[in-house]
């Protein structure tokens, strides 16, 4: 049985280092133990050390999703170790994890249904680093389908809102995310301004892209400004 935690803003003045508590505390002292899965986490990987390792974790009780966090104490967004040398991309973990969100719906979800999405330093709840794993909305699903043809491999806006947000939107390749998204929305940010800043107030998602055949296409990428992302998710149910 899974354990889960919930995240949802309404917690924020509760605990906001409760997930760095569970993983630090609890589940990588459990994963050393031998325990499986090591409690209350699904899934612990420090074959690399606890410095480069992630957790797995169920999100809320009512919901689907899971998390993907890291070992290290990294605080977000914003946190200049997602830039330096060495540091793990924490979006491919994350969608390789997606398949703890398939085992749970008992479904196999298709790739252009799936996202992996990270909140602004402004709009989040915990102090830890997490990355939310789920499917998108129908609308959100449908929005990148009829306009995938249109999004190029540079940032630039996407032709409509998603959940009521204006996004950048680029692909990238690849059937699992060989480039670091942390490092495309940091470089694309210009060097006249105040770049930490803009980092903290980013809000970024990945979903899985496939060709007119369904086969694996790449990714889209999506980054906005001050506001919660995670509102292109849908945590009850996947795309018909």
């Amino acid at each position: 049985m899974l354990s889960s935690f919930g995240v949802g803003e309404a917690n924020a003045a509760a605990d906001s280092n409760k997930l760095w508590q569970l993983v630090h505390d609890e589940c990588v002292p459990h994963q050393q133990a031998g325990q499986t899965p090591p409690d209350p986490c699904a899934q612990v990987n420090i074959a690399g050390g606890v410095d480069h390792g992630d957790a797995v974790l169920k999100s809320k009780d009512d919901a689907r999703e899971f998390l993907l966090i890291p070992t290290a104490k990294i605080t977000g967004i914003e946190a200049p170790a997602l830039l330096a040398p060495g540091t793990p991309n924490y979006f491919a973990s994350a969608w390789t994890a997606r398949s703890f969100v398939e085992n749970y719906r008992k479904e196999t979800i298709p790739r252009n249904a799936m996202s992996l999405e990270i909140n602004p330093a402004t709009h989040r709840s915990q102090n830890q680093l997490h990355i939310h794993i789920d499917c998108v909305t129908d609308q959100v699903y449908k929005a990148l389908a009829n306009h995938k043809g249109e999004i190029g491999k540079s940032w630039a806006p996407f032709p409509k809102p998603l959940a009521g947000h204006n996004f950048d939107a680029m692909v990238v390749s690849g059937d699992g995310l060989g480039v670091d998204p942390f490092k495309l929305v940091w470089d694309s940010i210009p060097a006249s301004v105040d770049k930490q800043k803009v980092m903290a107030d980013s809000t970024l998602a990945v979903v899985g892209k496939t060709d007119s055949s369904g086969n694996p296409d790449g990714f889209i990428l999506l980054k906005g400004q001050g506001f919660v992302g995670e509102d292109i998710q849908n945590h009850d149910q996947c795309p018909a």
